[in-house]
């Protein structure tokens, strides 16, 4: 299944990377459902929904999590997992390399009153929920 993994991990890496490039360039606020929904350029500092973390660190810590990431994919042996992962070490990836230039995240996704967030958050969301999935269903 490791080879699965970083099929995913290639494969969401190149698809985002894409997206997140070209949706990063957006200027102004573009509704999609009114003012609900719309894209609306944001730079985040911080990790997940704002959280600040000192700058020297960040980028650390980051690292040791995908080292994780990476850990525990080569730990699970079943294709959702290793999907999952995928996905998480992507999406965690892609974000790092954002954040290298200037130490900020561009973020552009503005739903209702959720925090702004990219294409690479939402594939460590995807990730999580399939590794959720994956442990809520395991027969041990």
């Amino acid at each position: 299944m490791q080879s699965l993994f970083y099929k995913t991990a290639l494969g969401v890496f190149i698809i985002g990377g894409a997206l997140h490039y070209w949706l990063s360039g957006i200027a102004n606020v573009v509704p999609v459902i009114g003012n609900f929904a719309k894209l609306q350029p944001a730079l985040n500092p911080g990790i997940a929904w704002g959280i600040t973390i000192p700058s020297l660190v960040l980028p650390l810590l980051i690292i040791a999590a995908l080292g994780g990431v990476l850990y525990l994919a080569h730990q699970h042996q079943d294709k959702l997992s290793a999907t999952g992962y995928g996905f998480v070490f992507s999406g965690g990836l892609l974000n790092l390399i954002d954040r290298l230039p200037d130490g900020v995240v561009s973020d552009y996704f503005s739903v209702g009153t959720f925090p702004i967030f990219n294409v690479p958050d939402s594939f460590i969301t995807v990730g999580v929920v399939l590794l959720l999935w994956v442990s809520m269903t395991q027969k041990y």
